[in-house]
């Protein structure tokens, strides 16, 4: 019976509704968080994302993730081309209900002045969703003594197991950068200020093929930083993220305290710039979301794990959502020179 209710919940959630994955790490999914953010801070970035949630029970959640974006400058000074390629595979549950996601971004920033840019990019996508019915129990199922999976149900008539679809996204993002030599200062300030608008198209996004089952249009909106406290070797990177789907809404805010390590040799290039930074988030009404970055020249490693605080504790036997990340860009952010961001 517990697994009955459990799938009509997921039905009601997130094969009618169509809820979105989401990632306690944003800035390391950058195309999954707005497409305007190819190209947007590094020349060249490279990210993989692996979320384990509510481990062991029946409303587990896997989610993969692998991004690549880069930015191609003109033969003028007026911009530059931000250009991406991203997929996920999101696993959920008994029924391993599968969502296979891939998009293309492509778009432009314009160039301000040295200092600023803003940039718009579209994302067209595909999607693939599967479900596995068999591993379902229902309480037709149950015949006084124990489960026969030999009775009939009637619950899954007129249901397909796969289906696809092809979507829209589009992201602006207003990108600040206030100094170049922030690792020997310390006087930086970064920022990025982001409104996307996902699934423009409202694809269908049911297993059933109703034609007014659409998957709604999810608006986020986003401001992180990098601010560097002037001659000391920390910096802080707060955040804050909202996130609009039909009836749903996800608030993310919290800040990092990064700790410099060690700069990079400016000569020789034998000390590699490193850094260590903490940080506590908070998801409205879910979890505490408690962080950690190790950065090391160009690679940058993430841990973040949600303890659980909504109601569903209990289900979930106390456990929360596990998340690692890896991050490769270009140029070194630790080099005095580079115009690249964290």
């Amino acid at each position: 019976m517990k697994k009955k209710i459990f799938f009509i919940a997921l039905l009601s959630s997130r094969l009618i509704f169509g809820q979105d994955i989401h990632f306690s790490q944003l800035p390391m999914a950058p195309l999954a968080l707005n497409p305007a953010l190819a190209g947007a801070n590094f020349t060249h970035q490279g990210g993989l994302v692996y979320r384990d949630q509510w481990k062991n029970s029946q409303a587990q959640f896997t989610t993969i993730y692998a991004g690549y974006d880069q930015r191609f400058y003109g033969k003028t000074n007026k911009g530059f081309t931000g250009a991406g390629i991203h997929f996920y595979s999101d696993k959920v549950g008994d029924s391993k209900m599968t969502t296979n996601y891939a998009g293309i971004t492509l778009g432009y920033h314009v160039t301000i002045n040295p200092q600023q840019h803003l940039g718009l990019c579209l994302q067209p996508s595909y999607g693939q969703r599967s479900v596995d019915y068999s591993a379902l129990r229902w309480g037709m199922q149950y015949d006084g003594s124990g489960y026969n999976s030999s009775l009939t149900t009637g619950e899954l008539s007129g249901a397909n197991n796969r289906y696809g679809y092809f979507d829209m996204n589009a992201g602006i993002v207003y990108t600040f950068k206030s100094s170049e030599h922030y690792m020997t200062a310390n006087d930086h300030k970064l920022l990025n200020i982001g409104y996307s608008l996902s699934h423009i198209n409202r694809p269908k996004y049911t297993f059933y093929g109703l034609a007014d089952e659409r998957l709604y249009m999810r608006h986020t909106a986003f401001v992180n930083a990098s601010i560097g406290l002037k001659n000391t070797k920390l910096s802080l990177m707060p955040g804050f993220y909202a996130m609009i789907q039909g009836s749903q809404k996800e608030i993310l805010a919290g800040t990092y305290l990064r700790y410099t390590l060690q700069d990079n040799s400016v000569y020789t290039g034998i000390k590699k710039g490193s850094a260590f930074s903490l940080g506590g988030f908070y998801r409205a009404g879910d979890a505490m979301v408690l962080k950690a970055l190790i950065e090391w020249s160009q690679m940058a490693m993430g841990f973040a794990y949600d303890l659980n605080m909504s109601s569903y504790t209990k289900a979930s036997n106390g456990r929360g959502g596990f998340e690692l990340t890896l991050r490769l860009v270009s140029p070194n952010p630790f080099s005095s020179s580079s115009k690249s961001r964290i």
